[in-house]
């Protein structure tokens, strides 16, 4: 996991009196495009210009520590897959409820009864930090 700690030295805060500049929405989009960011007429900034960073720097991490990782879709027979809600040690991504790629091995076939589904399902539970969710909760088995 990535902590990054504030530098003291910088402050946190700041005051912004008037923009030499107000851009349209979509040349806001077209700065976007192309990863500038801006600032609204209102002083505000577009949330995913502060998240998308961190969520680059997440993904270089993640394909790091993925290289070399062999994935196999599998396909449930009964049941559907939850979502967790980060992929830090189950390499599980569902691609639609009854789809999932995986890159653990273990299902030679590639189809999954309810049990393998259930098992699937629990390391989803488990290694999810506050929550996990899906299509309909009530067809997949835990």
């Amino acid at each position: 996991m990535n902590e990054r700690l504030a530098d003291p030295s910088v402050t946190s805060t700041f005051e912004v009196t008037v923009l030499l500049r107000e851009y349209t929405q979509d040349e806001q989009e077209q700065l976007e495009a192309v990863g500038i960011g801006y600032i609204r007429p209102d002083f505000t900034l577009p949330s995913r210009q502060i998240a998308a960073p961190s969520i680059r720097l997440q993904l270089s991490d993640s394909v790091r520590m993925m290289r070399g990782v062999t994935w196999e879709l599998l396909q449930a027979d009964e049941g559907e897959f939850v979502v967790p809600d980060n992929f830090f040690e189950l390499y599980a991504v569902p691609l639609s409820p009854t789809a999932l790629l995986w890159a653990h091995g273990g299902f030679p076939s590639g189809r999954l009864d309810r049990l393998a589904v259930t098992a699937i399902n629990g390391e989803a539970a488990v290694t999810s930090v506050e929550y996990f969710f899906a299509r309909d909760l009530c067809l997949c088995p835990l």
